[in-house]
């Protein structure tokens, strides 16, 4: 079926993946909107912050999910195990190798601002309720963020472009439709009343198109989308219990340098180093292959 896309590019072809791409993108968009307004409702009738979490991740899961599930196999007639794989096992291999690189990276970038004196940790509050709140935290993580995004735009989105378009025209094409989502999802919570979740602005972009990128290239070196998946969650951690300072947090650190944790940190050694990273294997391996 794949090959048969590529090869025969007739109108309707051409008619039936551009279709598919744009509802899998609505799919994703709705499923954030429509979980972020009942998770509003489920605030104001007093529920649990858990449950509110959970209700959340479920909402925009099970309607991107059946959405693109539903697009992949009957209006274009592939497998599923062309986006999610076949093989559990191997799954979760990548999806640690994916976590370890940004838990590394994370790592590596608190000891070079601890050596430098950019920052100096103070206390450290490892505890089994802290624990507890990670492991609640990464499920709905997966549940609202990592799974869905993964799924619909890593997956679903940058493999349907594939079949039709070249690598550098996939590639923008695929974090164009990564930034648009919470735009579009902005816009819907501004019309209907609710307030914007998100400010937008240059900073909060410019971020999601790095970050995309680090998980696109994750996605094309690892041929998985469980390694995204790895490094989005480890990158929610480290963000929401080390380095942004919350009430509930690994250690608590002193800045000598404004802005080390989040944009040194957080920003420049997780993303854009691990971007980096990824692009220079990619290169070698490319260029390995055409001297073969």
């Amino acid at each position: 079926m794949m090959e048969s896309m590529k090869t025969s590019p007739t109108g309707a072809e051409t008619k039936t993946w551009i279709t598919a791409v744009l509802l899998g993108w609505l799919s994703l968009t709705i499923g954030l909107y429509a979980a972020t307004a009942a998770g509003r409702l489920l605030k104001l009738a007093g529920a649990n912050v858990i449950v509110v979490q959970l209700s959340k991740g479920g909402i925009i899961s099970s309607i991107s999910l059946a959405a693109v599930y539903y697009i992949q196999t009957r209006l274009l007639g592939r497998a599923w195990s062309d986006i999610v794989g076949d093989r559990l096992r191997k799954g979760i291999v990548h999806l640690l190798i994916g976590a370890g690189l940004a838990v590394g990276l994370a790592g590596f970038g608190f000891i070079i601002a601890c050596w430098q004196g950019w920052i100096g940790i103070a206390q450290w509050h490892l505890s089994p309720e802290l624990l507890g709140s990670i492991a609640v935290n990464i499920m709905f993580a997966f549940l609202y963020e990592a799974l869905p995004e993964e799924t619909v735009l890593r997956g679903f989105a940058y493999g349907t472009l594939r079949l039709k378009l070249p690598a550098l025209a996939a590639f923008p094409l695929q974090l164009a439709m990564f930034v648009l989502v919470p735009v579009a999802v902005a816009c819907l919570q501004r019309l209907s009343g609710m307030g914007m979740a998100t400010q937008m602005n240059a900073e909060y972009v410019i971020l999601l198109l790095c970050f995309g990128t680090a998980l696109q290239l994750l996605r094309i070196a690892t041929g998985s989308f469980w390694a995204p998946i790895g490094f989005h969650l480890a990158y929610l951690e480290i963000s929401r219990f080390a380095v942004l300072q919350r009430e509930q947090r690994l250690f608590t650190y002193h800045e000598t340098m404004p802005g080390t944790g989040e944009l040194f940190i957080l920003f420049f050694m997780t993303v854009v180093v691990a971007a980096l990273i990824l692009a220079c294997m990619l290169t070698v391996r490319r260029i390995r292959a055409k001297k073969r």
